[in-house]
């Protein structure tokens, strides 16, 4: 795939899932590079500079993108002449790929020790995924919602049901009424703020809720990664908006649609995040990624 395309495919929710679409955004990188191969190091710093700002526009709710594209350029910004910034972006790449693996098994590792029984999640994370992959032994059920517009749940659905887990899926409206037969709710997440707070599909917040009133642990399995750095300076995590033709293809004229991609859930509603730090409780993430990743906050 070219560049352009790559970008397109992330827009168009093609490429989809935060390590995903942050593997891809580093692969763009390179494939642009040798697109327009530059002559010298001043022009690769400029290709590596449009794309990354190209690559920010594809999605406005992706940190995990924004951090990983900033740290290949970051680090190809040390290299001494246009060579050794190619070289030094295919070893970043590399070296970040892995860390993203490693951090995914990580949390997989730590989330099965606490994840068991009969078990709520929503929408489709990899990262939630591998948890309940590992905990398959200890698991009794998983009900997955539908997670409309776009049925993210039946990825889940799929991919648990090939593991032999027992699997029910629920339309999204249906969290609250089976609520009460779980003892976890597991989610993934797209952003963490600095407040502790969790973006992630829209309808979390409701199943966060929900939970909360029936006393049921809520987790986020997360990578640290997904931290948004400007959070701390007061800025507000945008929410896309998706198309409305993702809910009614042919709806009334007048008719208007809103189709929010995300929500937010709140601290307080969260019983503890699982990263690859540990489990550790949402008013933590600052120092956890103070002590992970420090090149985040000084983006």
């Amino acid at each position: 795939m070219d560049f352009e395309t790559i970008c397109r495919k992330i827009e168009k929710l093609e490429i989809q899932g935060a390590s995903n679409v942050a593997k891809h955004g580093i692969q763009a990188l390179e494939v642009l590079l040798d697109e327009e191969a530059p002559k010298n190091k001043r022009e690769a710093i400029e290709v590596l500079e449009d794309a990354k700002n190209r690559l920010f526009q594809t999605r406005p709710t992706e940190p995990f993108l924004r951090n990983s594209v900033r740290y290949i350029v970051r680090e190809a910004k040390k290299a001494e002449n246009v060579s050794t910034l190619i070289k030094t972006v295919e070893t970043s790449k590399s070296k970040f790929f892995r860390t993203i693996e490693e951090g995914k098994e990580k949390i997989a590792e730590v989330g099965s020790k606490r994840i068991s029984g009969t078990i709520l999640t929503h929408c489709h994370s990899s990262t939630a995924m591998g948890i309940l992959k590992r905990s398959k032994d200890d698991i009794e059920k998983v009900y997955v919602t539908e997670s409309r517009p776009k049925y993210q749940g039946r990825i889940s659905a799929r991919e648990l049901l090939a593991e032999g887990i027992e699997t029910v899926m629920i339309v999204d409206a249906a969290c609250r009424h089976y609520m009460k037969e779980m003892d976890y709710c597991l989610v993934g997440s797209d952003v963490i703020t600095s407040e502790g707070n969790v973006i992630n599909k829209i309808g979390t917040s409701s199943v966060a809720l929900a939970a909360n009133e029936a006393r049921i642990p809520f987790y986020v399995a997360t990578n640290l990664l997904k931290f948004d750095p400007e959070t701390i300076s007061g800025a507000l995590e945008t929410i896309e908006e998706r198309n409305w033709k993702e809910v009614w293809k042919d709806k009334p004229k007048k008719l208007t649609i809103k189709n929010p991609a995300f929500d937010v859930t709140p601290e307080d509603y969260i019983d503890g995040l699982i990263t690859e730090a540990g489990i550790i409780s949402p008013e933590m993430i600052v120092h956890a990624i103070r002590d992970r990743f420090p090149w985040i906050l000084a983006h």
